[in-house]
């Protein structure tokens, strides 16, 4: 327990993470699952890819994992040219 966040404090990060929770559909889950709870907010991101189960306290999210999964999800087009057609 750290000394310097007081208990209202943890009871509304806690707040935060059960309403997170309860976001939470396995039926469409995908590989990973990241959530993150601060005071007055959370968010819930499925990822496609799976990620090391961990829980960090700090002043800032952790975004590393969602970053990458992102960044490995860009669409892209594809221009196909052939002397006849383009697709």
């Amino acid at each position: 327990e750290d000394p310097s966040v007081t208990r209202d404090r943890r009871a509304e990060v806690s707040g935060e993470l059960d309403r997170a929770m309860a976001e939470v559909d396995l039926t469409y889950a995908e590989d990973g699952l990241a959530i993150f709870a601060a005071p007055g907010e959370h968010q819930v991101w499925t990822l496609s890819r799976s990620v090391p189960e961990r829980v960090v306290l700090s002043d800032t999210f952790l975004t590393r994992n969602l970053v990458a999964a992102q960044a490995a999800e860009r669409p892209f087009w594809v221009l196909s040219v052939a002397a006849d057609r383009v697709t």
